[in-house]
């Protein structure tokens, strides 16, 4: 089995019942992982949409089988040397901060920006509006 990891885009989906939420919704079975970043991403999301980031949204997350990842020295780096490659793709370090997860994991990436189908990189990338 695949190990999924979850850019802030994906559980957006699912939180907001956008579209491609229930496919994350389907996977949340699996092992799914979130960068700590990607959790920072999320709660900012989550207040910029107007709906309540409580305070024990990671407790919530591992509860549902999340696990959050602490952002390491490496993995750091890799995002750092992503920049080039992404930069004209418009993806933030929150972005990058994922794939570099996916790609010391690697795992599949689950997303909602189709964008980062255009990528180059040793990872499995799932588009999850592609339907």
């Amino acid at each position: 089995m695949p190990i999924y990891v979850l850019d802030a885009s994906a559980l957006l989906a699912w939180i907001q019942g956008e579209p491609g939420g229930d496919y994350v919704a389907s996977l949340l079975t699996q092992e799914c992982k979130l960068s700590a970043v990607n959790l920072a991403e999320l709660v900012t999301k989550l207040l910029d949409n107007n709906h309540t980031a409580p305070q024990n949204l990671g407790q919530q997350l591992r509860t549902l089988g999340i696990e959050i990842c602490a952002f390491n020295e490496a993995q750091a780096i890799s995002a750092g040397l992503l920049r080039k490659q992404t930069r004209t793709k418009g993806l933030s370090l929150g972005d990058r901060a994922c794939l570099s997860l996916a790609m010391e994991l690697q795992a599949v990436v689950l997303t909602g920006d189709k964008v980062w189908k255009e990528l180059n990189l040793p990872i499995e990338i799932v588009d999850i509006r592609a339907g």
